[in-house]
């Protein structure tokens, strides 16, 4: 599953970087992935992804070359503010680089249009800015923040233009013993309507309980505990089951914030058991909320700054619902909690949040309102008024990268809300190794290209091809000019003229090698450059590829027959063959291949092939599961990677298990997307709670 699997929204715009600040060479020491090429040649070819980005290394291990062109910081948490009409401000919490603190123009045209400072090292975590006096809304121009080291909840103040530095300790007190890493700060309005009520959420050793701390006043007053309700024992320290791993306030009334501010009452906490707590009272009492799957972690609340009534509760995890969904991941109320609903859709045409986990939301105060959601790889938008019914990839050109946290930058000064189709407000999001970005808005023609062209090895002879799409994500036309490309490549379906704003086209790619060795070359389009390679071999191993390898019918009624295609690749140098599919201990017979694997399965270099297995459903109340392991000549010797694992449940056939949706296809907004790279020194360091 992935969001290509969604429609990217052209209107939303595109993502670029604003910083070109790269972390320190070489590879970084915590690595998570490497690949060794098997292909023919005198000496292989690795790849290393680690917390500082992708490097390769061409002779072996000898050198090293970055594939980073941009920051490579793995960004836990931001704070987004405004500092003027034209001018943001940004802080974000970095593993093993501490806080850093950016200024520059939300539509930056390069990155050193953006300015960086560290506010403390170690590991940056969870950060929130203070605003600077009543009279300002949350998003304006703060003079202090909260930020945390390695956990520990800190001050930070401006000494320069440009400088903050933190102050350890600015509760004036010692947490409770054990309770040393902060998760999560909210700032918010006090009863007198000033800036001075915070809310911070510490684990107990590490990933232990967690307790909620509250101040409400002057950096000088105390804080307190928050105390959870029964059937949870208050204690000595009032511990929440699990830890605190989403923390959200707002007022009850957001009309009455532009005339008389007052108290932001209402608290929202989640956990990482999945439980949901509720406060009307900003903590003085709590309630229990029953709402989503009920076990993986709680990874962020929004509210509606036009409605408090409006939560979103995004989980993390993997659901392994039905594969038809919805995933569970996005759960909706517009009634304060009196109600839920799962809006994260469907597989299908008009999108849907994918089965993996759901890292942030933030909602737009906009007429009708949006909804954005940063998952394990991108951003993905729904828009009002009916939420939930068509989800589109936000903007162009954001890696597909883990997204830890995202924000929209409201403006709430004025009484009516700006209307959706004129924009998107200003948004900021936090990628886990690839920095963090802002959304812009080009006011001429401004080309995005979402084109992968690296044709990788190829056998000679054979042909492939890749769509290049050409995004315009300005407000004025964009001249494609005349592209054209060198053999063994070539263009199909290429149009011409210039792009309207806000839309894209897309034209294909073909290589077609007929001899060996590389291939490079190079097409401009729209004013920018794109390169083309391969590598073509006389012969090399087949090399099977498919998707998915895990389906979950799940409930299926009685007498009823359901299907799913596995989609099968030879991304190899020579025919795959595939001679049997062989099932893998006492598999149920409610399973079938169809059509059934024939003898001797074969696959050309290039080729795609469809699988299709068949669930059908027999005497209620019965669960079946099984796995299968697909014979055949790729020379991988872990079986495990060809294996299919499926499940299913039969329910009464009045039953169906999957809820109807209506999808409505809303129109979109067009805006680029620029990324604001961070400052990377520091590094052998883990996540606090990691």
């Amino acid at each position: 599953m992935s969001l290509n699997r969604t429609h990217a929204d052209v209107s939303s715009g595109s993502w670029a970087m604003t910083s070109g600040i790269r972390g320190l060479d070489g590879v970084h020491a915590d690595i998570h992935a490497i690949r060794v090429d098997d292909l023919p040649g005198p000496t292989r070819r690795i790849l290393v992804g680690s917390d500082g980005g992708l490097a390769i290394s061409r002779n072996a291990g000898s050198t090293w070359d970055q594939l980073n062109a941009h920051a490579s910081c793995l960004v836990w948490s931001i704070a987004f503010a405004r500092v003027s009409a034209t001018q943001a401000r940004l802080l974000c919490g970095i593993q093993d680089n501490g806080t850093v603190l950016g200024e520059g123009p939300f539509d930056p045209s390069r990155p050193s249009d953006w300015t960086w400072n560290r506010a403390g090292g170690g590991d940056g975590g969870a950060c929130a800015f203070i605003p600077r006096d009543r009279g300002h809304v949350a998003s304006d121009d703060p003079t202090s923040a909260f930020t945390t080291l390695n956990g520990v909840l800190q001050h930070a103040t401006p000494v320069s233009a440009g400088v903050w530095v933190a102050d350890d300790d600015p509760q004036g007190q010692t947490d409770p013993v054990g309770f040393i890493y902060t998760e999560t700060v909210a700032v918010g309005r006090s009863a007198s309507g000033e800036w001075d009520r915070v809310f911070f959420g510490n684990a107990h050793d590490r990933n232990g309980p967690g307790i909620l701390r509250r101040r409400d006043g002057a950096t000088s007053s105390p804080f307190t505990t928050v105390h959870p309700a029964a059937p949870y024992p208050v204690g000595a320290h009032g511990e929440f089951r699990a830890m605190i791993t989403a923390t959200a306030i707002a007022p009850a009334d957001p009309a009455t914030e532009r005339t008389t501010p007052g108290a932001w009452d209402q608290l929202w906490i989640g956990l990482a058991n999945g439980e949901v707590w509720f406060s009307s009272d900003a903590g003085d009492t709590l309630t229990q909320i029953a709402v989503g799957p009920g076990v993986f972690p709680v990874s962020s609340i929004a509210i509606d700054p036009s409605d408090s009534r409006r939560v979103a509760i995004a989980f993390a995890g993997f659901v392994e619902g039905p594969i038809a969904g919805p995933s569970g991941h996005v759960w909706l109320t517009e009634n304060r909690g009196a109600s839920w609903r799962d809006i994260g859709g469907k597989r299908g045409a008009n999108g849907w949040v994918p089965d993996l986990p759901v890292l942030s939301a933030a909602f737009t105060r906009t007429d009708p309102p949006a909804l954005l959601i940063a998952t394990d790889i991108g951003v993905v938008m729904t828009r009002g008024p009916h939420l939930g019914e068509r989800w589109t990839r936000l903007g162009a050109n954001l890696p597909r990268v883990p997204c830890s946290q995202i924000i929209a930058l409201n403006d709430v000064a004025a009484a009516t809300p700006p209307s959706l189709d004129a924009g998107l407000p200003p948004v900021a999001v936090a990628t886990f190794g690839r920095s963090a970005f802002l959304l812009v808005r080009p006011s001429g023609g401004e080309a995005v290209i979402e084109f992968d062209g690296g044709f990788g090895a190829m056998r000679v002879g054979e042909t492939r091809r890749r769509t290049l799409t050409v995004h315009n994500v300005g407000n004025a036309a964009l001249a494609l000019g005349a592209p054209s490309l060198a053999a063994p490549f070539s263009l199909t379906g290429l149009p011409s003229g210039s792009v309207d704003p806000r839309h894209q086209v897309s034209f294909t790619v073909e290589c077609h090698p007929t001899a060996a060795g590389p291939q490079v070359a190079e097409l401009t389009v729209a004013g920018q450059t794109v390169a083309v390679s391969a590598e073509a071999y006389a012969d090399g191993p087949p090399r099977l590829a498919m998707f998915p390898r895990r389906i979950n019918f799940g409930d299926v009624a009685d007498g009823t027959t359901v299907e799913e295609a596995i989609h099968l690749q030879n991304l190899g140098q020579s025919e795959l063959r595939i001679t049997a599919v062989t099932a893998v201990g006492a598999a149920s017979s409610a399973f079938s291949f169809a059509p059934a694997m024939p003898p001797d399965l074969v696959l050309a270099p290039g080729e795609e092939r469809t699988l299709t297995v068949r669930f059908t459903a027999s005497s209620v109340g019965s669960e079946h599961a099984g796995t299968w392991t697909l014979a055949c000549n790729d020379p991988i010797v872990d079986a495990s990677h060809f294996q299919i694992t499926t499940r299913g449940r039969v329910t009464a056939a009045s039953h169906h298990g999957i809820p109807h949706w209506i999808y409505w296809a809303g129109g979109g907004v067009v805006v680029a997307l620029i990324v604001i790279g961070v400052i990377c020194h520091e590094k052998h360091k883990d996540k606090p709670g990691s």
